[in-house]
């Protein structure tokens, strides 16, 4: 009794196992001998059975090879029998599951011909950014808490970080606007040397130091080229960079690190930079990886210039009084850009 039953189950599983798998292997079986029926049809001139042949494997029953080649048959197909409207809805559904096709060089030129007069770019795509920053201020006008004439100033670079989102749209063949927003954080530094009775016989020297962070949000818009080459887009851009400041504080590093000091009152909310750059996208499936370089060039005064000499703290225990300075800065970055397509007729 329990050998009947262990036959039993046996023969139960292998059945199921059948039921399963084999259907869908015998139908790729036959639907790859229908693709080769079709080809032979093809090549005799006789196309009224191909569509009826090969659309019910196309749904499933090919592989992603077999799907391809069965395509460009179907739409050859429709084009030697004239009918251009099947030809067409045909190559939409083929580039809708190959959005990223490119023409080979065995490809039949009727099908290169009608796969050229279609859009075949990304509508646009969205990238993900990060990098690093090193911001300098350019210095407009120079003020002081002391004598100007007999002050020295230096600025520092400094390091920081952002990141951020993007959206590119080609507005012409090689030409595509980026508008982006960005996070970022940057830092700077102020160096003041000055003199006190430079005409004495023993002068003295007063130093003053003050590194600067600030927070912002950066809506980067620019017009960029792409040229490519070798396989690789290279690209230029230009554009403007809208920045909302979100927080600005100092801290001063004369003689001792003194405390940390909220400079976000005396700071200006809105902040404009001209904005130039290049990059490199590499192609990865549904989408590239970015390389970016980017030079920035501040427009307006950061400083409010009526509350200058209202920071009693920086004034009288640090002997500093801003300068007008505009930010510039040069940022690097890496990212990754995830494209979307909507094939549609030139």
């Amino acid at each position: 009794m329990f050998v009947m039953m262990q036959k039993f189950l046996g023969v139960f599983f292998l059945m199921l196992f059948l039921s399963n798998f084999a259907p869908d292997a015998f139908s790729q079986e036959d639907c790859g001998s229908k693709l080769v029926e079709a080809q032979k049809l093809y090549r005799q001139g006789i196309i009224e059975e191909i569509p009826g042949m090969l659309k019910p494997c196309i749904e499933s029953g090919f592989t992603r090879l077999q799907r391809n080649e069965a395509y460009k048959i179907l739409i050859l197909a429709y084009l030697f029998d004239g009918d251009q409207m099947n030809a067409e809805s045909t190559m939409v559904e083929f580039l809708k599951k190959n959005p990223e096709y490119e023409v080979m060089p065995n490809d039949p030129v009727e099908f290169v011909s009608l796969f050229e007069s279609f859009r075949t770019l990304s509508v646009f795509s969205f990238g993900l950014r990060f990098g690093t920053n090193f911001t300098n201020p350019r210095i407009i006008e120079q003020f002081s808490a002391l004598n100007t004439s007999h002050t020295d100033s230096k600025n520092i670079t400094g390091a920081g970080y952002h990141v951020g989102v993007s959206i590119n749209q080609y507005v012409a063949k090689r030409i595509f606007l980026n508008l982006g927003i960005n996070y970022v954080h940057s830092s700077y530094k102020f160096l003041e040397e000055s003199v006190i009775n430079p005409g004495s016989p023993d002068p003295a020297t007063i130093s003053t130091s003050l590194k600067e962070f600030i927070n912002l949000y950066e809506v980067p818009v620019s017009l960029g080229y792409e040229i490519e080459y070798k396989g690789l887009n290279f690209y230029l851009k230009t554009g403007l960079g809208f920045n909302k400041v979100s927080g600005v504080s100092a801290i001063p590093e004369s003689g001792a690190v003194g405390a940390e000091i909220t400079m976000t009152p005396y700071r200006k909310n809105i902040l404009y930079t001209a904005q130039f750059g290049a990059g490199l996208k590499y192609k990865i499936p549904r989408g590239y990886l970015i390389f970016d370089l980017k030079y920035q060039y501040g427009l307006n005064n950061i400083v409010m210039s009526d509350l200058r000499y209202t920071n009693d703290e920086l004034i009288w225990r640090y002997n500093y009084v801003d300068d007008d300075f505009s930010l510039n800065a040069f940022s690097i970055s890496a990212g990754y850009n995830f494209s979307f397509y909507q094939p549609k007729k030139r």
